[in-house]
């Protein structure tokens, strides 16, 4: 009789990358000015754009992505973990090869590939939500992995409207001098 292979859930660190865009990324806040040309020059209406909020969160989704997708396959060959069946990965790749797709045949490529500034949610980042909605899909599912990342957002959440509230009664914190850093 064929032995029966037993399938081994990941343990927390494999879902670390997806606790970091949920918890941390929403709290990236660091300036980055871009000197705009083409497009975005011209719709911008200026050559010079200050941006605070999205440039380093795109980047760091790019990284969770990364590690997200690497810890996947890691855990597939050591663990002989495999991917689970299901119909969602169709409408998925559709997604995936429409953004594909689009980038390829832009006229601003750029723009298509990197995002519009102030934005930055081009093809690769948009490629990137799509490899974290995959790890995230396969490789949490435990009970205790789905309590650890409700744990990620809820402290993101918590941390995001404790700075509004302050924000709400003149107490800005990025004004301090620590917030300033």
């Amino acid at each position: 009789m064929p032995k029966k292979r037993i399938q081994e859930k990941p343990g927390i660190f494999y879902i670390l990358p997806l606790a970091f865009v949920m918890a941390v990324v929403p709290l990236i806040v660091f300036m980055k000015v871009d000197m705009l040309s083409g497009a975005e020059s011209q719709a911008w209406y200026q050559d010079v754009n200050a941006d605070f909020f999205s440039f380093y969160k795109s980047q760091w989704v790019v990284i969770s992505a990364v590690l997200a997708v690497l810890l996947f396959l890691v855990h597939g060959l050591v663990k002989k973990f495999e991917v689970k069946k299901d119909f969602l990965y169709i409408p998925t790749f559709v997604y995936a090869g429409c953004i594909i797709l689009s980038a390829v045949l832009s006229k601003n490529k750029d723009v298509a590939i990197n995002g519009f500034v102030a934005r930055y949610e081009g093809m690769i980042v948009l490629l990137c939500y799509l490899a974290l909605f995959l790890a995230a899909f396969n490789l949490a599912g435990s009970e205790s992995q789905l309590r650890f990342l409700f744990g990620a957002l809820m402290i993101s959440g918590a941390v995001i409207s404790l700075i509004g509230i302050l924000q709400l009664f003149g107490r800005d914190p990025f004004k301090t001098e620590f917030g300033k850093r």
